[in-house]
């Protein structure tokens, strides 16, 4: 007897790993009031981490397809959660260099989000 119908587990990892890429995104500028005075920097460079993780996500998704079509949506996916943590990591190391890879490593996850 099956747990789940045929599909229906690839298709919760895809939802939960879409799910850590969105949220990492927003749990920086939800803590960037109170987290910018420790990194160093002004609580209105939020928007300017967010654009720098769009600018980064809007190439990594324009090239995305190749890896997809080779290691399949979920594989690229489970990737990106993996580079969402270590973004996620690395802002807190509380340095605006870190804050920093922090946007590109977030960036790098969410291009390939919505293709995969």
């Amino acid at each position: 007897m099956r747990i789940f119908p045929e599909g229906m587990l690839p298709s919760l990892a895809m939802m939960l790993t879409m799910a850590v890429g969105s949220g990492s995104i927003l749990a920086i500028a939800v803590v960037a009031p109170d987290a910018a005075q420790d990194v160093g920097i002004p609580a209105t460079a939020v928007g300017v981490f967010t654009g720098t993780v769009y600018f980064v996500g809007m190439f990594t998704g324009s090239f995305c397809t190749l890896y997809i079509s080779r290691f399949g949506p979920v594989r690229v996916l489970q990737v990106t959660a993996l580079f969402s943590i270590v973004g996620l990591l690395a802002f807190m190391l509380s340095s605006p260099l870190f804050a920093l890879l922090c946007a590109i490593l977030l960036g790098i996850a969410y291009g390939p989000i919505n293709p995969a």
